[in-house]
């Protein structure tokens, strides 16, 4: 434990703005499932967070479109 005290306590101390992603890449509610599973291998994402009104309505994961097959 000692030897990681350091480095736990720092990030204890991590605030979510400094690990975010500030650059995400959404999507619609309307947009098809090929599409959103593109994204994500071109993006090179998980998730995908959908929106509609600027406001977040869900989020697509790869799990969900492979449990969709």
């Amino acid at each position: 434990y000692k030897k990681y005290e350091s480095d736990l306590k720092k990030f204890i101390a991590t605030e979510a703005e400094q690990i975010m992603s500030k650059k995400v890449i959404t999507s619609t509610e309307d947009t098809d499932i090929r599409e959103l599973a593109s994204i994500m291998v071109d993006k090179r994402v998980n998730r995908v967070p959908i929106v509609k009104n600027d406001k977040l309505i869900g989020i697509v994961t790869r799990a969900d479109i492979i449990r969709n097959l």
